[in-house]
């Protein structure tokens, strides 16, 4: 409980040992309990915050490995992981604590903004399809060379 009012009070600075698989951070080193060390390897997210032996948190980005042995103290929310990738070495963050149902909610704010803009831009075409007699609104976007294809 200590370690985890530490991690949201306390200002991190990005280590200059971060790159595109993990934002190492620098701070007052967070306290795990005995013979929690590490744990079983298990799957981890874009967004994992890891905690190793040093107590300095580690934030996992696109490039992490898909599995860690690392207590886990929380995950940065997926709106946030874009926003972080992009800070600079030694400048500093604050965690702050959300909802699953914030998180999700902040999430589906910014993908309809993305869609609107997509709509402005004529990426993204919308037309009525009659079929059986029944009308169904349909939306298109355009795909360059298979990009942004899954």
């Amino acid at each position: 409980n200590e370690s985890i009012e530490i991690f949201f009070k306390e200002f991190w600075e990005i280590s200059e040992r971060s790159d595109r698989s993990a934002i190492r951070l620098l701070g007052k080193p967070l306290k795990l309990k005995e013979g929690k060390e590490t744990i079983i390897s298990e799957g981890v997210n874009t967004g994992t915050i890891q905690v190793p032996q040093n107590g300095l948190p580690i934030i996992l980005l696109k490039d992490r490995p898909t599995t860690g042995g690392y207590p886990k103290i929380g995950n940065v929310i997926k709106v946030d992981i874009s926003i972080l990738s992009q800070k600079r070495f030694k400048e500093k963050i604050k965690f702050e604590k959300v909802s699953l149902e914030y998180a999700h909610k902040i999430l589906k704010d910014r993908e309809e903004k993305i869609e609107k803009f997509k709509e402005i831009l004529g990426v993204i075409k919308k037309y009525y399809i009659i079929f059986k007699n029944k009308k169904y609104f349909a939306k298109f976007e355009e795909i360059e060379d298979g990009k942004n294809f899954n």
